[in-house]
């Protein structure tokens, strides 16, 4: 507390008072931004999700036309099934 006697020059009582202002206007801030920050990300994940589900899902039926395609030619299907 010593170093910051030379900064600080307002009386503890002082201090007191313009921190209970501005200390839960502070808070209500910092706690929009983690929402917002948080709700953000969620959606990001959603979207990632989705994406990684139509990409299986795609993956999934080109595998189905490949095999139904070489369905007579076993070497033919395992080659073209590992593209």
């Amino acid at each position: 507390t010593m170093f910051l006697d030379a900064f600080v020059t307002m009386s503890p009582n002082e201090l007191d008072e313009i921190t209970s202002k501005f200390g839960p206007g502070i808070s209500i801030l910092y706690g929009t931004f983690i929402s917002l920050t948080l709700n953000i990300l969620y959606n990001r994940q959603q979207s990632i999700q989705n994406t990684v589900s139509t990409e299986s899902a795609l993956l999934s039926l080109i595998q189905r036309k490949i095999l139904s395609i070489f369905r007579n030619d076993r070497e033919s299907a395992i080659e073209g099934s590992q593209c």
